[in-house]
């Protein structure tokens, strides 16, 4: 019994860091710029399709579906990233003003950067679950956020110690931080897909 918990402890981690490898290598692989989006993309599908069993999580598999994100997955990120970007340089020059009215401000500012982010992972979930149009699997996306609000609470309370426990630990960014994020993403939302996925099967 114990032998038995401890091979299935010892095959989850290994499941996350051969995914975080993938998702490194794949993204040295596109020049790093080119390929931050299709490794995230890549590593979704991979969840998605074998979740952590990391014997049918193979590089061939993983490159196969690395080229074919290629384009979709930069398009994605790079939409998400550049908006977050504008966000950001607002937020910056609205931090440096006093006044109740530029702290809401501040603080809507950061909801939506929030938003986006929550946003963008669930574009990676949906687009590895479904075969929709561009604007459909944003619609979807879209609405998943607002479903319900403890599963959004989750997915942020996750996100964040994800990454204040990779600041206490540098190593992580390696060896675990990019898969950890999308693991606790696919986990987290999972009571919002599984009703989309009730209400695609009833409509069907």
């Amino acid at each position: 019994m114990v032998s038995s918990g401890l091979e299935k402890g010892f095959s989850m981690i290994w499941a996350i860091v051969k995914l975080n490898f993938i998702f490194i290598t794949f993204t040295l692989l596109g020049g790093l710029f080119l390929g931050i989006g299709p490794a995230f993309q890549t590593i979704s599908d991979l969840v998605q399709i074998n979740e952590l069993g990391y014997r049918e999580t193979t590089w061939k598999l993983a490159f196969e579906r690395w080229k074919v994100n290629f384009i979709k997955g930069n398009l994605y990120f790079y939409l998400f990233f550049s908006i977050q970007i504008v966000i950001f340089y607002n937020l910056y020059l609205s931090s440096s003003l006093q006044g109740l009215i530029w702290m809401i401000i501040d603080f809507i500012l950061l909801f939506a950067v929030l938003l986006l982010t929550v946003g963008y992972l669930y574009v990676l979930m949906n687009e590895s679950t479904y075969e929709l149009s561009f604007i459909n699997l944003f619609k979807l996306s879209f609405i998943s956020i607002f479903l319900n609000f403890t599963v959004f609470l989750k997915i942020i309370v996750g996100l964040t110690g994800i990454i204040l426990f990779t600041l206490s630990m540098k190593g992580l960014i390696l060896f675990g931080s990019f898969s950890l994020i999308i693991l606790w993403m696919s986990f987290a939302s999972k009571k919002n897909r599984e009703w989309i996925d009730g209400k695609l099967t009833y409509e069907n």
